[in-house]
């Protein structure tokens, strides 16, 4: 007995969202905040650095110098 090949499947409906989708944006948008910038953090209290002492101070003066430059 010849077996007879089964229809072809139905062509996919065309599409369509699905039922949970975003609705539509209303017309009236919801009300803003006023434009007023965030509030930043507390930053935190500077840390005061003490001057360098002299002989730092000359050894990076000293190296920070181009060759032709150094006594």
């Amino acid at each position: 007995m010849e077996s007879i090949p089964p229809p072809p499947p139905p062509p996919p409906p065309p599409y369509s969202p699905p039922a949970q989708a975003i609705p539509p944006t209303p017309t009236r948008a919801a009300p803003r905040p006023p434009a007023s910038p965030p509030t930043p953090p507390p930053a935190n209290p500077p840390i005061p650095i003490p001057p360098p002492s002299p002989s730092v101070l000359a050894f990076f003066t000293r190296n920070s110098l181009p060759p032709t430059a150094r006594p």
